[in-house]
């Protein structure tokens, strides 16, 4: 479940998985034991536990002269507490939108490596009905680029 919230993989679907899993458990069941993993485990035992890992890592690179090593770490920690490892994903979600909008944005983008301006500006340029998304989706997005041009 570790690796399937970092990529972005939406509760429901980590619901389903773990109730496919665990075929006596109710669906009431599954939904609350799920959020309580993501929410008190994933989002917070293992950030934390992460960060020291990352931290204790990096100083000992520091220490044998490797801080070149040191750059390259991944920012787990990071990827857990948002629940995504992908850095467009990352860049929409930094954007304001939700980890759900993020997600199904980041599935149709053809470039993982956004920076937020490039994402904001790959977004501006998208027809998000003709692309099939939700008004929801549509609506979030439009708030967010007027947000953007606001703020310039």
């Amino acid at each position: 479940m570790l690796l399937q919230w970092m990529r972005g993989m939406p509760i429901s679907e980590l619901v389903d998985g773990r109730q496919r899993s665990i075929k006596n458990e109710s669906i009431n069941i599954a939904i609350r034991s799920t959020l309580d993993l993501v929410e008190n485990e994933l989002r917070f035992n293992y950030v934390r536990a992460f960060g020291c890992y990352t931290e204790l890592l990096a100083e000992a690179f520091r220490a044998h002269g490797l801080e070149e090593l040191q750059k390259s770490l991944p920012s787990i920690a990071l990827y857990l507490e948002i629940g995504a490892s992908d850095k467009t994903m990352i860049s929409f979600i930094s954007l304001g939108l939700s980890r759900f909008a993020a997600g199904r944005l980041t599935n149709i983008c053809p470039i993982k490596s956004f920076s937020v301006a490039e994402a904001r500006l790959w977004l501006s340029r998208q027809d998000l009905e003709v692309l099939g998304f939700s008004r929801y989706i549509r609506l979030e997005v439009d708030q967010m680029l007027k947000r953007s041009v606001a703020a310039a």
